[in-house]
């Protein structure tokens, strides 16, 4: 199941749908008629969970200032309760750890975004259909980059059977994948385009930015996020290898069809197995909210500003524009800096409204039975944060 970035935009869906099914569906399907608890957020997001149909779910609101409120429901492996120390794959929330790495590179003046990022790789990237033109760092980080997730070899890639890590080390699977000769190569893993021409969401795109931070930096990408991401801003229960996870550590497991997976990866993994819990990625959504205030100083303000500064379209029915990496979501509900997440057995909102000075979390080790019923639990965390404040 291809990691992504989930649609939160739905003007479109909600007339298809209205015509399709008649309101009445509709507005049972997004929630309008299930119960409101307006005074008791702890029962109306329980009772989303249930009607969503996931195991286990984590949901925060927090400022510059640190978390302001977290509540924990289900189960996260079938049998134990969900606490403050249980940690979820977050999925493509995990691209934003990426892109804090690439930019502090930057900031260090290793290189300019518009370089060719064959002039900083130990292996040579090209678009097979337009091999002149090179694949720049903005184009990685904004997935205009032309590289494709092919299928099925994408999802062949899951220790989903075996659980655990992949076998295959990043850079070493990347460049099978993306060089002519290796093992995965294939003219079919580039679109027939120029770079920087289309939109096309790309999990392995951003594997590559990490393997770019690896190169530059001279550190495993793993290594390098927890020396110089997770350590400073104080986050000391995240993690992207199972391995580095301690035996203790309360890991939820992602459920399919109700039944508990196996924790698994795959050897694209910055992209997307970022393991932690809401107190943890709070350090980090706060530092964005914030960043000349925070101690932590891991960007410097002027960068995060460029990073959600907007760089050209995002996805399907428009969820406004890409940043480097953070994406601009412009919905009915919701109008907000972020990222999402989803995949296997898991699901993940991290929603910045940085000029109201807050912002939220989500993530659950199951995917949602309906999208509409998730978003009032996202829309209630914003009224929610908003009256914090």
């Amino acid at each position: 199941m291809k990691r992504f970035l989930v649609t939160l935009s739905f003007v479109f869906g909600f007339i298809a749908l209205a015509l399709a099914y008649g309101s009445t569906l509709l507005l049972g399907d997004w929630g309008l008629f299930l119960p409101g608890y307006a005074n008791d957020i702890e029962a109306f997001t329980e009772n989303r969970r249930v009607e969503t149909e996931v195991p286990g779910m984590a949901v925060g609101i927090l400022n510059k200032d640190g978390l302001q409120w977290d509540g924990y429901y289900g189960t996260y492996n079938g049998t134990d309760a969900v606490t403050e120390d249980t940690i979820f794959m977050v999925a493509s929330v995990s691209k934003t750890v990426v892109g804090t790495a690439a930019m502090q590179l930057w900031e260090q003046g290793a290189f300019d975004l518009d370089d060719d990022i064959n002039d900083y790789l130990s292996f040579e990237v090209q678009n097979p259909h337009n091999p002149a033109e090179p694949i720049t760092f903005r184009q990685l980080m904004t997935h205009r980059s032309t590289i494709v997730d092919r299928d099925p070899l994408y999802d062949n890639m899951y220790t989903l059977q075996t659980g655990g890590d992949s076998p295959w080390e990043l850079s070493t699977f990347l460049k099978a994948y993306l060089t002519p000769g290796g093992e995965f190569y294939s003219t079919d893993n580039f679109l027939n385009a120029m770079p920087n021409e289309k939109f096309e969401y790309s999990n392995y795109g951003n594997a590559l930015l990490a393997v770019l931070v690896e190169e530059i930096s001279g550190e495993q990408f793993s290594d390098y996020a927890q020396t110089h991401i997770f350590t400073p801003l104080g986050m000391t229960n995240s993690y992207f290898l199972l391995d580095e996870i301690p035996a203790d550590v309360e890991i939820a497991n992602p459920f399919y069809d109700g039944i508990a997976q196996p924790h698994y990866n795959f050897p694209d993994y910055p992209a997307g197995s970022l393991r932690t819990n809401v107190r943890d990625l709070s350090k980090f959504a706060a530092f964005y909210l914030d960043p000349a205030g925070n101690e932590a100083g891991i960007l410097a303000p002027d960068t995060v500003e460029l990073m959600f500064g907007e760089y050209g379209e995002s996805a399907d029915l428009g969820e406004g524009q890409m940043g480097l990496v953070w994406v601009h979501f412009d919905s009915l509900l919701l109008n907000a800096k972020g990222h999402t997440g989803g995949d296997y057995g898991a699901s993940a909102y991290l929603m910045l409204y940085p000029e109201e000075g807050y912002a939220t979390i989500y993530m659950a080790n199951g995917n949602s039975s309906s999208m509409f019923i998730t978003r009032t639990i996202l829309k209630r965390l914003k009224t929610e944060g908003a009256k914090l404040q």
